[in-house]
This record gives structure tokens, C-alpha cells and sequence, in this order.
């Protein structure tokens, strides 16, 4: 089975789809060779930077990334938007200075409508968080690249 992210700016190429609020700057930037999404707090207030992420089908998932904050802490949150609301399945704390590996689990149930992908940075202004490598893909291609047995075997037929 081929392996599929739904999150569609993995190499964060493309910056158009990112929104913020007035009080949060994001910006592509590059560490090390690689490029992050950054999120800097240039104003106190509802601080965030986000993707909005078509869904693709409902079903477990499993969310993947590598995040840190600078200057305070931070989160990576997955909002599900649901019926007239959001849910947050998933979530992981940033610790300042701390890169973070972001290996989450959630369910997307059938009526979720759209996916937002969250970096929050936490602290004054200048406070940031960065984010990379994310993935958003279904648990049943994840578990196969990550070595775990292919669906099609049982209890019946593992052991030979």
C-alpha cells in the first residue's frame, strides 16, 4: 500500500496557505538545511500560525512532525472542525530551546469537514516556535512503513 501524507507542504515550499493573525509573523525559514515553519509572536495576544488541510477520508491517523520553541513554549496543535465547532484530538508542548518529536495518534470521524494544522508559540514578543517534517497520514500506511505486519495477517497466520 502507498504511503500518503495529507499534509501537502512537507518541504514548507509554499507559504500562501499559511494564515495568522495580526499579532503573529510567520515566515519560511532555513536551520541546518532545512526548512522550518516559524511562527514569531510580534504582538501579545491569540499568537498562532496554521495550515488548512482538506480531508481526505475519515479513519485513524497517525500525525508526525518535529517542533521547538525560542524564547518561551509553545504547542503543536491538530483542530479537527466538526459541526459547528473544533475538536482537538492531538497536541504536544513545546519546551523552550527543546526540539520536540511530535508521534500522535487521532480519529477523524466522518463529519469533520476540514483539518487545521497549529504551531503556537507562548511568551513575549519575540517569543517563536518552528516546525518541520509534518505528517498526517492514515494509521494503516504508517504502520506498514514503520514495520508493522501488513493488514492482510491474522492472529491465523503470523506465527508461520
Amino acid at each position: 500500500m502507498r504511503r500518503k501524507n495529507l499534509f501537502p507542504y512537507a518541504d514548507m515550499a509554499d507559504t500562501s496557505n499559511i494564515f495568522t493573525p495580526q499579532n503573529t509573523k510567520s515566515e519560511i525559514v532555513t536551520s541546518d538545511d532545512v526548512k522550518w515553519l516559524k511562527a514569531t509572536v510580534t504582538a501579545v495576544g491569540d499568537n498562532y500560525a496554521q495550515y488548512t488541510v482538506k480531508k481526505n477520508q475519515s479513519g485513524r491517523y497517525h500525525v508526525g512532525a518535529i517542533a521547538k520553541a525560542d524564547g518561551g513554549t509553545g504547542s503543536f496543535r491538530i483542530y479537527l472542525h466538526v459541526g459547528d465547532g473544533y475538536q482537538i484530538p492531538c497536541q504536544a508542548s513545546l519546551d523552550d530551546g527543546k526540539p520536540t518529536v511530535c508521534d500522535m495518534g487521532m480519529t477523524v470521524p466522518d463529519d469533520c469537514e476540514e483539518i487545521l494544522v497549529r504551531l503556537v508559540p507562548k511568551g513575549g514578543v519575540g517569543a517563536s516556535a518552528m516546525i518541520r517534517d509534518i505528517s498526517i497520514e492514515p494509521t494503516s500506511t504508517y504502520a506498514l512503513a514503520s514495520g508493522g505486519l501488513p493488514s492482510f495477517f491474522t492472529a491465523q497466520t503470523a506465527q508461520y
